[in-house]
């Protein structure tokens, strides 16, 4: 198999990833300034430098151990039947890809997800719920861990999991400033804080999670399996069948996995997340010839 051809887009990430961290930095500068100068404080310039290098650096090295504690993940138990299952399948469909062998977690839930993490192939984990390992066939299992390697070869995982991290922080500071004062009123900076972040998460996320991406993982996968059926049936049965939200799912990791964990749940899932249409990658995948 010819991996140049197979995995295409990883100088393109790493560039997405190195501008991200870089834009990251200087907004949060910049923020840091503006506030220095309405209060007459330099020292505000001073912490909000400080947050900007801090984030980067666990957005960079920590943010897959924050993504599989963050789903509520457990690392696989090879001593039982769906640990063994999910182990060798893993194992077997990196071969095929000619990737080091992802850490491998489960994920304790009954619906059904999946979805990768970590820096670079090297420390790649991927993660599972257990309903997808209990409703799924071997075919449709395969599809689904195929897509999931696909991310780790074009180097998705680094720039998913970096935006994780990034925009839960930003989004933990939007709700400091909307804390209310001590006459319960309302921080005035709230508004100001909104229309400042929100449309950068937005533009983080929609940064990070193309519509090309998710397609190329799919093709990705069917020229891993050599079955685009296996990965079809997935996608349609974890659609149809998703009805109640991931327990442990968190709206910054929302563009990770392989379906909405939010599904039956209103969130601001449609700000963290911009996977095609099922119905598109289906017919992408049938109009595939292997």
């Amino acid at each position: 198999m010819n991996t140049k051809a197979l995995f295409k887009n990883q100088s393109q990430n790493n560039l997405k990833t190195f501008l991200l961290m870089a834009g990251t930095f200087v907004f949060v500068g910049v923020l840091g300034y503006l506030i220095a100068l309405k209060f007459g404080n330099i020292n505000y310039l001073y912490l909000f430098l400080i947050v900007g290098v801090v984030q980067n650096i666990i957005a960079y090295w920590f943010s897959g151990y924050f993504a599989i504690k963050g789903s509520g993940a457990v690392k696989v138990d090879v001593n039982t039947a769906e640990g063994r299952q999910l182990k060798d399948t893993v194992t077997r469909l990196s071969q095929y890809a000619y990737l080091p062998v992802p850490e491998v977690y489960i994920i304790p839930d009954d619906s059904m997800n999946a979805f990768a993490t970590g820096r670079n192939k090297n420390n790649a984990k991927v993660a599972v719920t257990r309903g997808l390992l209990q409703k799924l066939s071997q075919d449709e299992l395969d599809g689904v861990i195929a897509h999931e390697l696909g991310h780790v070869g074009n180097k998705d995982i680094l720039i998913s999991s970096v935006v994780a991290v990034m925009a839960g922080i930003i989004t933990h500071m939007i709700y400091i400033f909307a804390s209310r004062d001590g006459q319960n009123r309302t921080n005035p900076i709230v508004g100001i804080a909104v229309m400042i972040f929100a449309p950068f998460i937005g533009l983080m996320i929609q940064m990070a999670v193309s519509r090309s991406r998710e397609f190329q993982a799919d093709a990705t996968a069917a020229q891993i399996t050599k079955n685009p059926n296996g990965l079809i049936n997935a996608l349609q049965k974890i659609h149809e069948n998703n009805t109640e939200p991931l327990i442990h799912a968190k709206e910054s990791m929302a563009h990770m996995y392989i379906e909405n964990p939010f599904a039956g749940k209103k969130t601001l899932t449609k700000l963290f997340m911009s996977h095609p249409p099922v119905e598109e990658r289906v017919a992408k995948l049938r109009a595939l010839s292997l």
